[in-house]
């Protein structure tokens, strides 16, 4: 994940990126946040093109906000691929008026959530026909209207409820985030032991945890931070996950039996290749509606007028990062998180909490998601939702990150025993340069002292003066291998590097054709994680 600067002509050259802007839409969910107690979203169901990170463009259906509050830069009545994402506050009376440009009937449900809207089947040609929508449909060229209460808070989703093996496939869907009603600053006390900053107060949670306690006794143990049952969060991210088949949209616009009027109502036939849905083969992998490395540029990017949402994360040492992941998709995504693992804290927006009903919030409130565990890979089967917490201090690398000499103060939240010549620590800052090896003394390389002991743990190297015409430098490296630090680059290095110093983790799928656009590496559901130094800014949510 990284922050690009503003060097567009360059960027797009290099790796044909529509277009960077410097910190606009990162660090935050963008979304349509509706006011009140009883919210009003309009929705109006359109057909548009998506464009794919190899260049290609797709038909797709999808959600346009009509009231135009995305955020500031939003297009009023702009169709997108997801929809809008809808976020609300729990307890909140939800309406969603619905109008249909389609050329077949549209409807909406929102799993997990409680709806008012009247449930009645609609079947086509009567009761004797097939199974269309549970819910009422806004017919081509009509409206419908739809209401729900967000009876907890959660990550959910809305999407058609009609003609769903083509609708869904389409992009008829979207993000809904219900925020806590009440939410109290709350401080957990030793959360990162032996760090320069050890405590964390939060004002922000994905859950209620008003009556969490700080701490826990283990049996027979002593008093240990509570960290492991909070939902509280620094910056929070969406990673909504959906797949297109080309052949099919392609199909689509082209292909399509019109004689089955007014629609096809889940058939994908081909008179030609005698193609259905069990033929159905992804190739394009989306994050947030855009493939890498497009999904790593700014939010609202005018060259991609349809998928208005990014996907980069970016934070500071130490910051606890709320990621809300959605699979629209039809197939299991792993999520593979370099850097850390998550710890996840709900699922399908259901808190792993001990209580008896996690359903019952003045329950929950006292236990929080006390059974969240940490993961490394996330399997998300469709139509799934999870909710997980990531930080990153740098802990544990063996040498200090921030690359300080004797006597510098530690950095806010950095390791102590990973500090040159802090407490209990035997890192030492980096050795001279071997001009026969071009290596540095550091721990990696340093043969054993004359006794066979090891030699003692050493800082990397701030410099790299290796040849160029032999070392190739990545296009999120800074130069130096120390966060907050740079070094000169080779003229023909176009550096994407947030503030120019940042480190970068790579977030993806692992299921590596996951990460191909139509085959092609990189692409599809690959993004970065940006740990951006302290010093450097990044936008507020």
């Amino acid at each position: 994940m990284m922050t690009i600067r503003n060097t567009l002509g360059a960027v797009m050259a290099l790796v044909g990126l529509s277009c960077f802007p410097v910190a606009d839409g990162y660090a935050m969910i963008d979304g349509h946040t509706g006011a009140g107690t009883t919210p009003v979203f309009n929705l109006t169901a359109k057909q548009g093109r998506v464009a794919t990170g190899d260049g290609n463009s797709l038909i797709f259906w999808g959600f346009a906000d009509d009231d135009g509050q995305d955020s500031s830069q939003s297009l009023k009545g702009q169709v997108q691929y997801p929809g809008p994402t809808l976020i609300v506050t729990e307890g909140a009376t939800v309406t969603v008026n619905l109008a249909n440009t389609l050329p077949e009937p549209v409807s909406l449900v929102f799993p997990g959530l409680d709806v008012l809207t009247s449930v009645v089947p609609v079947f086509r040609n009567g009761m004797k026909g097939r199974l269309s929508s549970i819910v009422p449909e806004a017919a081509p060229s009509g409206k419908q209207t739809y209401t729900f209460t967000a009876t907890r808070p959660g990550t959910f989703y809305y999407q058609s409820g009609s003609n769903q093996a083509v609708q869904i496939r389409m992009g008829l869907f979207g993000a809904i985030i219900v925020r806590p009603k009440v939410q109290t600053a709350k401080t957990y006390t030793n959360v990162f032991p032996n760090h320069q900053t050890t405590d964390k107060t939060f004002t922000k949670f994905a859950y209620n945890e008003a009556g969490v306690p700080d701490q826990v006794t283990p049996p027979g143990g002593t008093a240990i931070s509570n960290i492991g049952a909070s939902t509280g969060y620094d910056r929070e991210f969406l990673y909504l996950m959906s797949e297109m088949d080309p052949d099919f949209q392609v199909w689509m616009e082209l292909g399509r039996n019109t004689a089955k009027s007014p629609a096809s109502f889940g058939d994908w036939i081909d008179p030609v290749i005698k193609r259905d849905f069990t033929q159905w083969k992804a190739n394009y992998w989306f994050a947030n509606g855009r493939n890498a490395p497009d999904d790593m540029g700014g939010a609202f990017d005018k060259n991609l007028p349809n998928q208005p949402y990014n996907c980069l994360p970016l934070m500071h040492p130490g910051e606890m990062i709320l990621t809300r992941f959605v699979n629209m998709g039809r197939d299991l995504h792993p999520l593979h998180t370099h850097g850390n693992h998550q710890r996840i804290v709900a699922e399908d927006g259901l808190i792993a909490s001990s209580a008896a009903n996690p359903l019952d919030q003045s329950l929950t409130t006292i236990t929080g998601a006390d059974l969240s565990t940490e993961e490394f890979t996330l399997t998300m089967a469709p139509g799934n939702s999870f909710d997980s917490l990531f930080t990153w201090t740098g802990k544990g690398l063996g040498w200090d990150a921030y690359g300080h000499k004797p006597g510098d103060p530690p950095a806010p939240y950095e390791y102590l025993a990973d500090h040159v010549g802090g407490p209990a620590s035997s890192i030492i800052a980096p050795g001279p340069q071997d001009t026969l090896t071009s290596k540095y003394a550091n721990g990696q390389f340093q043969p054993p002292l004359p006794d066979g002991t090891p030699a003692p743990a050493q800082a990397v190297p701030t410099v790299f003066s290796a040849d160029p015409l032999t070392l190739t430098f990545d296009q999120w490296f800074s130069g130096s291998p120390y966060l907050g630090s740079t070094e000169p680059l080779p003229p023909s290095n176009v550096s994407l590097n947030y503030g120019g110093s940042s480190y970068y983790f790579m977030w993806h799928s692992h299921a590596e054709r996951e990460i191909t656009n139509n085959d092609v590496f990189p692409g599809g559901m690959l993004t970065m994680m940006g740990i951006v130094p302290a010093s450097i800014a990044l936008p507020a949510e």
